[in-house]
């Protein structure tokens, strides 16, 4: 996520936290479900072959524990 017109890394931290828990407010999570996958570390082989044909749409999330 970029947030336009602001250089974040520059400002302080109390300063990124505020406009991160802002934002995560104010975004519609339930939205972005559908493009989201989680996966273990044992579906990783075929996930990275999915990715690599183009096969998949949104983000694979790979939980590690």
């Amino acid at each position: 996520m970029t947030l336009i017109g602001i250089d974040s890394v520059m400002q302080p931290y109390a300063t990124r936290v505020a406009a991160w828990n802002r934002l995560g407010e104010l975004f519609d999570f339930a939205g972005y479900e559908e493009l989201v996958e989680e996966i273990g570390l044992e579906g990783l082989p075929a996930a990275a072959q999915r990715i690599l044909a183009g096969e998949v749409k949104g983000r694979v999330l790979v939980r590690v524990a």
